[in-house]
């Protein structure tokens, strides 16, 4: 486990561009591949960025139950302390929003004092006054620009690498019987619009209410491991909890619409979120370092 997760969350642990994504899902499929799986490549019709992949992993049409989790990683976050809730969707995307528009704000803000004092400090005059204003307003522009569309976090660990290994794992570990009724989605956009997400939805179009979907999201650290489930899986949820045979205090916990929304399961009617991480003063499960250069260790007995 030790060398893969330097492999896939090191040396591949940047999955930011369409370049780093692609590079990562050839290698990681060969790893199923290896274990008998049969993979299929999934893409939609959009271009450049917005461009989706998802690596089906397994015989999705025919599983009852389907494990997934995301490939792609999120945007390096400058905010110091940013907490994640995967079980809290309207909260993740509030956090999410304040840590990315305030440095932007800040720094629209400097910039524009920055240009009017040196615009009447430095001894400029005529056309050298108006090229300077000219080159600063684009080199603020762009720097600010660089600031709102963010750049790839280098170290992923936690988010979501833990998670793909583990879904590896359970792979290797599936006996041959198994293989027809567990399949493994690896999907993406899960830290932006879940369209990896809504493309399962339009490849299982007609069935989608029949299958059982386990989202594996930040396992890799924390104190406490929460299930969150949908109102009709609290049977499941519950026999899932009793089968922990680790150390950690496991709970379950009902999803409702403002919980799902932001995540992978909003989009399926059967769905489950494994979680670990902490608990804050309102007893919510939050994951931190994650999005930043901390997000470089697990706890490999999770």
């Amino acid at each position: 486990m030790e060398d893969l997760l330097v492999k896939y969350g090191i040396a591949l642990g940047r999955r930011y561009s369409q370049k780093q994504k692609k590079k990562f899902l050839i290698a990681i499929g060969q790893e199923f591949t290896d274990l008998g799986y049969p993979i299929k490549y999934a893409n939609d019709n959009k271009k450049g960025s917005n461009h989706s992949i998802d690596l089906f992993i397994g015989h999705l049409g025919e599983a009852d139950t389907i494990l997934c989790t995301h490939h792609d990683t999120g945007s390096h976050i400058l905010w110091p302390n940013y907490r994640y809730y995967p079980l809290y969707g309207q909260k993740t995307l509030k956090n999410f929003r304040n840590v990315t528009l305030i440095p932007v704000i800040v720094s629209t803000f400097v910039m524009a004092v920055l240009i009017y004092l040196a615009m009447y400090l430095l001894p400029l005059e005529g056309n050298a006054k108006m090229i300077f204003l000219a080159v600063s307003v684009f080199l603020g522009l762009l720097g600010i620009s660089y600031l709102s569309t963010g750049f790839g976090n280098k170290y992923n660990l936690n988010k979501n690498t833990a998670s793909i290994l583990s879904l590896l794992e359970v792979a290797r570990q599936l006996p041959e019987k198994d293989r027809q009724k567990i399949a493994f989605v690896l999907l993406d956009h899960g830290t932006g619009d879940n369209m990896g997400a809504q493309m399962i939805k339009q490849a299982l179009t007609t069935t989608m209410d029949k299958r059982l979907f386990v989202n594996l999201d930040c396992i890799g650290r924390g104190d406490h491991i929460i299930i969150g489930h949908k109102e009709n899986l609290a049977i499941n949820a519950r026999r899932l909890k009793d089968n922990y045979q680790g150390t950690k205090d496991i709970s379950t916990l009902e999803c409702d619409a403002k919980r799902t929304t932001f995540t992978p399961t909003h989009f399926f009617p059967k769905a489950m979120t494994i979680s670990c991480g902490n608990l804050d003063e309102h007893n919510e499960l939050f994951v931190e370092r994650i999005n930043t250069s901390k997000d470089n260790f697990v706890e490999q007995s999770n």
